[in-house]
């Protein structure tokens, strides 16, 4: 099925297939199916509030910060994909440098650490911070 187009706006279902914002870009929330479209670029919104917020010409106004110990918890829970795609793309001699991987298995590695750091952040968000290295 072919969707028509205008000449000045890309449609979401074809620009965004591949890099659909995940982020509210107002509060950081995640995305529900709200998107705003400004300046060519897509944003995404959680709420219609949000979403409002943005046709107002605002944008996020916080930072993010980096959690030492969810990146510790990634760099721990991909071990284990990162020794399969090794082998997978070397064979047995397990080369460490990753330019030499194939590049399916590097893009792999990095979406299962980035999917792991970002599953700490949820439970960090949803459960708190005790200070142990529980989440």
């Amino acid at each position: 099925m072919v969707f028509p187009q205008k000449q000045t706006q890309k449609y979401h279902f074809n620009a965004l297939r591949n890099d659909r914002p995940s982020l509210c870009g107002i509060c950081c929330q995640p995305v529900g199916g709200l998107l705003f479209y400004r300046d060519e670029k897509w944003f995404g919104a959680c709420s219609r509030a949000c979403q409002a917020k943005l046709k107002e010409g605002k944008t996020l106004e916080q930072m993010a910060q980096l959690s030492e110990k969810g990146l510790e918890h990634a760099i721990v829970r991909a071990r284990e994909k990162y020794i399969k795609l090794n082998k997978e793309s070397n064979g047995e001699t397990m080369s460490k440098a990753l330019h030499e991987w194939q590049a399916e298995h590097r893009r792999a590695l990095f979406t299962t650490l980035v999917r792991e750091y970002l599953d700490y952040a949820i439970a960090q968000a949803r459960n708190g911070v005790d200070g142990s290295n529980e989440i």
